[in-house]
């Protein structure tokens, strides 16, 4: 028998579901970065008052054990699970379907969630998900490994607009390619490759996912620099950091359409796990 329940404190949601979540961190990478967000605003206090973020967690299970759940942050849903008519329940039982707007996550999980919703669903973009295995591979580019600073907010604002450009980044409102490239940098999550003459010429963000992930993204490489293994390089040095630092589930997207891309990570040491989605959602009621 299915059993589905709901959570809306975040300190709670955390307890219920992060341990089932790691079993499959790597696939998971996405919605236990957004759960751990999730807490951090109500560890800060942002989850008091009229400002509160809407966030919820709600979870199916079958005799006891988690089958399936979807997490809420803000209008975004974030499906997990491998039973897929759990997940077309728990989307059908969600007290507003009508007013989310993205579903990412694994392509079957994020399709059978969707399936549920009162509205419809386009595929903006479908993605795979790769992870590290073994040693990261650097390659021969010349040139050097450094962390991003202030004094390269200005290129970095340039090639971000760029890599959204090209990447047909969904842009949220209010969303400032300039403000987020700062905030990554003043929260030490960016990383950057100079060439021989001290250029930059690549640049990667990085972000720290507990309990044990990191998850490598954006990767860009201006159309002038590439060809030339920049990319590689850089995204390898962020590998050795990470492994250093204690990181044991590595894991990075590529566009589907890129296969370009895809055949650098896997020169790296990466590996192709599962093909990911978002799905944009309009309030359009379907027809049966």
């Amino acid at each position: 028998m299915l059993a589905i329940e709901t959570i809306d404190d975040p300190l709670q949601m955390i307890h219920a579901a992060i341990a089932w979540m790691t079993r499959d961190e790597a696939n998971h990478t996405v919605a236990i970065n957004a759960l751990n967000q999730v807490a951090a605003h109500a560890t800060r206090g942002w989850a008091i008052g009229p400002s509160r973020p809407t966030a919820r967690l709600v979870i199916a299970r079958r005799d006891g054990e988690i089958t399936a759940l979807a997490l809420q942050s803000q209008v975004n849903i974030f499906p997990c699970g491998d039973d897929a008519q759990a997940l077309t329940e728990i989307a059908r039982s969600w007290p507003d379907g009508s007013a989310l707007r993205t579903v990412v996550g694994p392509r079957d999980a994020a399709l059978a969630f969707a399936a549920g919703l009162p509205c419809t669903a386009r595929e903006h973009m479908r993605l795979l998900l790769f992870e590290l295995t073994g040693l990261p591979i650097a390659g021969d580019a010349r040139g050097r490994f450094i962390h991003a600073r202030l004094a390269n907010l200005e290129v970095l604002t340039v090639w971000q607009r760029m890599f959204m450009h090209e990447a047909r980044v969904l842009a949220r409102d209010g969303d400032d390619p300039r403000r987020l490239i700062r905030n990554r940098i003043v929260a030490d999550e960016v990383r950057m490759w100079l060439d021989e003459r001290d250029e930059p010429v690549c640049y990667a963000g990085i972000v720290r996912i507990a309990p044990h992930g990191a998850r490598i993204g954006p990767v860009y490489t201006p159309p002038t620099f590439r060809r030339r293994g920049y990319a590689q390089a850089l995204v390898a040095h962020i590998c050795m950091e990470e492994r250093v630092r204690g990181g044991r589930v590595i894991s990075l997207f590529t566009d589907t359409a890129n296969p370009t891309s895809s055949a650098v990570y896997r020169r790296v040491g990466f590996r192709s796990l599962n093909e990911h989605v978002h799905l944009e959602l309009t309030s359009v009621a379907r027809e049966y």
